[in-house]
């Protein structure tokens, strides 16, 4: 049987300056039954935090002359830039003119401008082709089971883009990998449709500690493996003691009335940037190993007490 993408439900982002638009907008949203959320921001720095609190893609409506430090080109492309998950975005202009929206285009990689005043018919067209593109993004790059998740190769390939940068600042990448205990075990007792909402949830621990520079992927099975580049020893332990209690916090529905707990056992390595050499790759494969290791070492003590 074929694994499907969960359906998405991104987040609509309104980027205006002018609030009477905003507001009006959103009524027309609201009223037309869509179930995505809907935030709105006045300035660039109002749509900065925005994107960063955002724990899944967006839609982003910028006004093309948005007033401040930032344009909305500009914006758009910064806002790109920091967000951990698909932008699908559009321009919001009054200027009909075909060579300024044929220039932005071309600057901010957006997939669209709308002129204002825009129809809520289009506003709402244009909202269902952003999604079907952010479930194709999410279908090519991500993980089908979790949909949060990398797919190991796009991990791979930002994973050694990362440690290019590594070997040429000296800095310290630190890596956590994660094995759901006694999971097979637990598909048996419990059932393959409750197992895999084990590792959907067990996801989500991750997905929400991660930085923008952070990468997680699906490595097979029940297995995650997180990348933290320029990450301090310290730094990295707070994060994989985080990871661990909040999956502790987990409670599963397990299709019978009753709730399930789970645990993971987690790997955390180091690699210093003067190991890489000149193959990110090799020096991948060697974080995945070392990680590893110390994972199964923690699984034999566990065992044994």
């Amino acid at each position: 049987m074929k694994t499907l993408i969960p359906t998405v439900t991104p987040t609509v982002l309104m980027v205006d300056d002018n609030v009477d638009f905003l507001e009006s907008t959103v009524r027309v949203l609201r009223a037309s039954g869509i179930s995505h959320p809907v935030v709105t921001a006045t300035n660039a720095l109002e749509t900065i935090n925005s994107i960063h609190m955002l724990e899944g893609p967006a839609i982003l409506f910028v006004d093309l002359n948005l007033r401040g430090r930032m344009n909305g080109t500009a914006l758009l492309r910064y806002a790109r830039s920091i967000s951990r998950h698909p932008v699908v975005a559009f321009y919001l202009s009054a200027d009909e003119r075909e060579d300024v929206q044929a220039a932005a285009l071309k600057a901010g990689g957006a997939s669209g401008y709308l002129v204002k005043p825009v129809h809520p018919d289009r506003l709402i067209a244009h909202i269902a082709i952003a999604t079907e593109q952010i479930e194709n993004i999410l279908g090519a790059n991500h993980d089908g089971l979790t949909g949060s998740l990398l797919s190991r190769k796009e991990f791979d390939m930002r994973a050694e883009v990362e440690l290019e940068k590594a070997a040429r600042t000296v800095g310290q990448t630190a890596g956590i990998f994660a094995d759901i205990d006694d999971f097979k075990a637990f598909n048996t007792k419990h059932g393959h449709l409750v197992g895999d909402r084990v590792i959907r949830g067990v996801a989500v621990c991750f997905q929400r500690h991660l930085r923008h520079s952070d990468v997680v992927c699906r490595y097979g099975g029940d297995e995650i493996f997180m990348l933290l580049p320029d990450t301090t020893t310290e730094a990295a332990h707070q994060v994989a003691g985080r990871i661990d209690r909040a999956v502790r916090r987990l409670r599963i529905d397990d299709d019978k009335g009753g709730t399930v707990g789970v645990t993971v056992s987690l790997g955390l390595a180091f690699l210093q940037g003067d190991e890489i050499g000149d193959d990110p790759a090799e020096g991948l494969l060697e974080l995945e190993r070392r990680c590893d290791r110390v994972m199964y070492q923690r699984k034999a003590r566990s065992k044994a007490g």
